[in-house]
């Protein structure tokens, strides 16, 4: 037997504990979190040249014991895809949702950069960040009544080198901007309050309740 299916067969083992926590995706989120930490790459893994190393028999099983008290996979990577990129995140933030990305694709159906752009309750920043690196709009105002959610926002901005994006504290409830926009962008949460009592485990205990 090959070194890499000894890492492999560890992994499905990890899996199958996994399966029996409902988590479906488990064997491909090892991988991930693997390659996250250096630990080997997925061509090395199926190419039969990965060990089955010390550290990575540890790194599963820590994996294992954050991913089975339900904290999202996102949370224990500090990274969400969105839009094809990576963005930092943390339990400061939201974690993005793939849907999320259908605004993008609106906007870009307008073939033009907006000028102005405002987007409030930017959480992560993937939103703001996305239109400017995609060139969707010039000049963009990123608020947020949460000055942690800014931080990580600031935090993917600096990784990307954006200098476009203002990122401002502001509650739009009781305040308003001094000056108009082309184009206004908000994605709130829209869970109510009692919803929120019946939401899953993964959500409640861990992405930030405001």
């Amino acid at each position: 037997m090959s070194t890499s299916n000894f890492v492999l067969n560890l992994i499905h083992t990890y899996d199958k504990k996994l399966k029996q926590l409902n988590i479906s995706n488990g064997k491909q989120e090892i991988i991930w979190y693997l390659e996250h930490q250096k630990l080997l790459s997925k061509q090395r893994l199926y190419s039969n040249r990965c060990i089955l190393s010390q550290t990575i028999k540890t790194a599963i099983k820590n994996y294992y014991d954050l991913r089975k008290t339900e904290i999202p996979h996102q949370y224990i990577l500090q990274s969400a895809n969105f839009y094809g990129r990576d963005f930092y995140v943390d339990q400061r933030v939201l974690i993005p949702r793939p849907e999320t990305e259908q605004i993008i694709e609106i906007i870009k159906k307008y073939k033009r950069s907006f000028d102005s752009c405002l987007e409030i309750g930017i959480g992560s920043g993937c939103i703001c960040l996305t239109l400017s690196l995609e060139n969707l709009a010039h000049s963009i105002i990123g608020s947020d009544i949460s000055p942690e959610c800014l931080e990580v926002a600031k935090i993917n901005q600096d990784y990307y080198q954006i200098n476009n994006v203002n990122l401002v504290e502001h509650n739009i409830l009781n305040d308003s901007f001094n000056q108009k926009f082309d184009l206004i962008i908000s994605n709130p949460p829209y869970i109510t309050t009692d919803e929120y009592e019946c939401l899953p485990n993964y959500i409640k205990n861990f992405e930030p309740q405001i």
